[in-house]
């Protein structure tokens, strides 16, 4: 037999070259590697038919530079397993195993010098001479290594029967692509490179068939290949997914490319974002930083504003906030100058406090001439026209031609300087307010500059019509919230539109004032500024006619069909529930048939008040700039002390007029119930504190009212009472004869004139002398014009009472009978004041008057004992009556005597003590006066006493009682 026959690796080529190897049995596994380049034996089935060893001239195989197996081809795959070639970086190898030609026998060359052998080991990786890579092997061991073992074939060495097949290679190359490349080229290089037996290529098998961890495939690799497996190469020399790294630059790599694309995108990002962040902060801080920072100090400029108004006027703590404001202006002007909408704020802040020419120089600013300096009738408070104003020359807006945050003009640069009208009058430019601002640098119609100068100009406060008399002027106010309409471009404003109804209701001309407020609510129904302003002047004029309706009719429209009463003012919410506490339910039902009961909600007057209140405390509301709570809207308390006060829950009532006071400092009305209510209950230490207290706030405050809407109370609310109500003390305290005497009953009621009283103890003769003081505060309540026709009925009767008292003379007399005769029904009426009077005309000599006002009180009271059967000397009721008829018979026995009527006076003498008498009481002036009838009868001299006495209360002892009940 053949060589060949016997040995299956006698054609192994290392014989001669020109001989031609056997074609190769197919049960021969190695039958492909026949070396000639006819064998007829198919290389589809042996995985390692292409590893040909050419003719060691020929060129070896190109390798790929990303696959160390690019050259090998199509593996077999089993048909139970597909090959994901997206995860698997051996994907171009598909064929691995079965990549190797069978060489021709032309092309045999020694084992050793296999060039294709050479390049195959060096792409898998570790095969620099320099890397300390366990796997690495140089071409010549890798060659001798090859060369070696087909030695060993070609000598005829038994073949080891377990050798992998091709589906237990394709297993493996499946199972393997998941692994870390540098275990899985390990993997290949043990098995392509034979470096374990055939067993424990199998026992490496089973366990890749197996899933074991990649961790215990490299344990089991390391025990069986005497190193350790490691599974990630850390010599760079390889990337992620296996393939060798040629150079060194990472820029030559995808990671590297990637990397650098990368790397080019956040250097462009994060220059983009640099810009983006410096703009970002240029623009944060130059609109919002920074107007921040300034609008803070420009607001506790405002903030020092409102506590300078808390302080007297001409005060140095007053003139210490006001400066400390100009302080905190400048800081804000330093940061954003020529704000308009804080110059419109300050401008207003000023306004409300009473400083007026700040308020302007804020809202218009300061030129020089002022208006009307050389023309009169351009003067703020004549002309009729806003003022229009250009620059001068060559002139334009310079902020370095300003003082601004205090500073003078950057190196005194002459101001910038304007014309006015049509004037050719140059005017300089000494400070910039709203106007000038709006005007000449801004180049712009201010709609908000336009409104507030309107309400500077027609500023309805007292104080204005006094200090600011230079700047009142309602018709060029009409003309600035005109200016809104046509040159600021808005026809429907309706700041300016119900601002032209407020001066017209200031003026009391309502007719006008409610066709500007009906505008507003027939364009915009639901807006409650119209409401406002038609509720408003309803109630005015109510105040007039007293006939309801329409205030009743329009609110209920509000509150029932346009449900916007929520939203309503706290003043008017206010004014409203005044209006109701005001309301007689029965009077309008019967005078002007308009049922108390609103039939939607079922709530009567009282109930309507109260909700009225309640929606109040519940609203808050924003007022230039300032934000100002229900629950601390002191009008809100007062007008709900008001309503307990009319159900008579007066301790309530005390604690609601508390609530006012301490809320608002100007609010005197509520400090003034307050004294009242304790004059009531005889606490005259308390009250007289009280009414001292609200006399402060008067005096402190009223130069202010009229700036608020709440002022509107304060201004009706009559000052004058606080000091009648201090004179009415003094008056009671002083005007008994002792200081024990009770001037509600007898007989502290008797009170007789100074001249008939003799001498009195110091004590009570300097008490007495308080009734002068009582006149002075009474004199000052006529000069705040008092009108309240109860109270001034009763002040005109003490001050003519005092003036009877204290007169020694006929002129005494007769200034008491000036006042008396104010009192145009008493006269008629009253039994104190025609008693007074009688008296006062018979010192005065005028006897007919005297005796005509006695016999009328003869008749009515005659009448009244008529009417008691039997009197009781402890009723002081009964003591009224029997008394004053006494005194009526002696005084008119006195003017029988005068007249020489002896025995009509002697009649009426009789009467006199025959009367006290009846209510156990002497009437010791009745009997002196017979005792000089009869003297004067033998030649006596002298005039008649008078029975002079007068109570000191105009209400009689029954009025008294009722009102104590009560």
């Amino acid at each position: 037999s053949s060589p060949t026959e016997d040995d299956p690796f006698a054609d192994m080529g290392l014989g001669d070259e020109d001989s031609t190897p056997p074609v190769v049995d197919d049960e021969d596994p190695f039958a492909s590697m026949d070396m000639g380049e006819d064998s007829s034996s198919s290389t589809e089935d042996d995985p390692f038919a292409d590893m040909g060893l050419g003719d060691e001239d020929s060129t070896p195989p190109v390798v790929d530079d990303e696959d160390p197996f690019a050259s090998l081809e199509d593996l077999p795959i089993s048909d139970s397993s597909e090959v994901d070639t997206t995860e698997d970086p051996f994907a171009d190898n598909e064929n691995l195993f079965d990549s190797f030609d069978s060489p021709g026998k032309d092309s045999i060359s020694p084992v050793s010098d296999t060039d294709a052998f050479d390049d195959f080991g060096a792409d898998l990786g570790d095969f620099d001479a320099n890397t300390d890579s366990d796997i690495d092997t140089t071409d010549t061991l890798a060659g001798a290594s090859l060369e070696d073992d087909l030695s060993s074939l070609a000598e005829g060495e038994p073949v080891e029967e377990d050798e992998l097949s091709d589906e237990e290679l394709a297993i493996i190359q499946q199972e393997i692509i998941s692994y870390p490349p540098r275990l899985k080229r390990t993997i290949i290089d043990t098995i392509t490179n034979d470096r374990v037996s055939n067993n424990d290529q199998r026992a490496l098998l089973e366990l890749i068939k197996a899933r074991q961890k990649p961790a215990e495939v490299a344990e089991f690799l390391s025990t069986v290949l005497g190193r350790k497996v490691e599974l990630y190469d850390s010599s760079g020399l390889y990337s992620e997914d296996g393939v060798q790294v040629i150079a060194k630059d990472e820029i030559y790599t995808k990671e590297g490319e990637f990397r650098r694309r990368q790397l080019i995108k956040k250097t462009v990002l994060g220059v983009a974002a640099g810009f983006l962040l410096i703009f970002g902060l240029f623009s944060s801080y130059k609109y919002v930083i920074k107007p921040y920072q300034a609008s803070s100090k420009y607001e506790m400029g405002l903030e020092e504003i409102q506590k300078a108004w808390r302080e007297p006027r001409n005060t140095k703590l007053r003139k210490e906030h006001l400066l400390e404001a100009e302080r905190y202006f400048a800081k804000g002007e330093e940061i954003i100058p020529n704000n308009l909408e804080y110059l419109n704020k300050f401008g207003i802040a000023y306004m409300k406090i009473g400083e007026y020419d700040r308020a302007f120089e804020k809202l218009f600013g300061k030129i020089e001439p002022d208006l009307g300096s050389n023309n009169p009738e351009m003067a703020w408070n004549k002309r009729e026209k806003i003022p229009l104003l250009s620059f001068s020359g060559y002139y334009s807006w310079d902020d370095d031609r300003l003082p601004i945050a205090g500073k003078k003009p950057e190196n005194d640069k002459d101001p910038m300087r304007v014309l006015v009208d049509r004037s050719t009058i140059e005017r300089r430019v000494l400070k910039a307010g709203a106007y000038l601002v709006a005007a000449l640098e801004k180049k712009m119609y201010h709609n908000d500059t336009f409104i507030n100068l309107a309400r500077f100009h027609s500023n309805p406060a007292r104080l204005f019509s006094k200090d600011g008399v230079k700047y009142k002027n309602d018709v060029l106010a009409v003309d600035y919230y005109q200016n809104v309409f046509t040159f600021g471009g808005d026809p429907d404003n309706i700041e300016a539109t119900a601002g032209l109804g407020k001066i017209y209701y200031n003026q009391k001309d309502y007719g006008a004032s409610l066709s500007y407020y009906d505008k507003i609510y027939e364009k915009f129904p639901n807006n409650p500024v119209g409401h406002e302003g038609l509720l408003s002047n309803y109630i005015e004029m109510w105040k007039n006619d007293h006939n309801p309706r329409f205030v009743m009719n329009h609110h209920r429209q509000v509150m029932n069909v346009l449900n916007v009463e929520d939203e309503l003012s706290l003043f008017i919410l206010s004014k409203l529930a005044g209006f109701y506490i005001d309301l007689n339910p029965s009077n309008i039902r019967i005078k002007y048939s308009l049922n108390p009961e609103d039939q939607v909600t079922g709530m009567d007057i009282d109930d309507v008040t109260n909700h009225l209140l309640n929606v109040a405390f519940t609203r808050t509301e924003n007022r230039d700039g300032i934000k100002i709570n229900g629950r601390n809207h002191a009008e809100s308390y007062y007008q709900r002390g008001r309503f307990y006060l009319k159900r008579g829950e007066s301790i309530r009532a005390l604690k609601q007029f508390e609530y006012a006071a301490s809320y608002d400092p100007a609010h005197y009305l509520a400090v003034l119930e307050m004294a009242e209510h304790y004059m009531r209950i005889g606490n005259t230490e308390e009250s007289m504190n009280l009414l001292k207290n609200a006399a402060e706030r008067y005096k402190r405050y009223h130069h202010y009212y009229g700036g608020r809407d709440e002022d509107e109370t304060l201004i009706n609310g009559e000052p004058g009472r606080i000091f009648f109500d201090i004179g009415k003390m003094i008056y009671m305290g002083s005007s008994s004869i002792t200081e024990k005497d009770d001037l509600t009953a007898f007989p502290g009621r008797k009170v007789y004139p100074t001249r008939s009283l003799g001498e009195l103890p110091n004590k009570d003769r300097d008490r007495r002398k308080e009734m002068k003081n009582a006149i002075a505060y009474f004199a000052k309540a006529e000069e705040l014009k008092l009108k309240n026709p109860a109270l001034l009925r009763e002040l005109h009767y003490y001050k003519g009472w005092i003036e009877y008292m204290n007169s020694m003379t006929n002129e005494g007399f007769s200034e008491a009978l000036k006042d008396w005769s104010r009192l145009e029904d008493d006269v008629y009426t009253n039994v104190n004041v025609i008693m007074g009077k009688a008296n006062a005309y018979y010192y005065t000599g005028q006897l007919k008057a005297a005796l005509g006002n006695y016999l009328k009180l003869k008749e009515d009271f005659e009448e009244k004992m008529g009417d008691i059967a039997t009197p009781v000397p402890q009723d002081n009721r009964h003591q009224e009556v029997f008394q004053t008829l006494s005194a009526i018979y002696n005084n008119i026995g006195a003017i029988y005597e005068r007249q020489g009527k002896f025995n009509l006076a002697m009649q009426h003498y009789w009467k006199a003590i025959e009367t006290s008498r009846m209510i156990s009481t002497a009437s010791e002036i009745a009997m002196a006066n017979k005792e000089m009838l009869f003297r004067k009868k033998i030649g006596g001299d002298g005039l008649p006493l008078l029975d002079d006495w007068l109570p000191p209360t105009l209400e009689s002892v029954v009025e008294i009682q009722n009102i104590r009940k009560k």
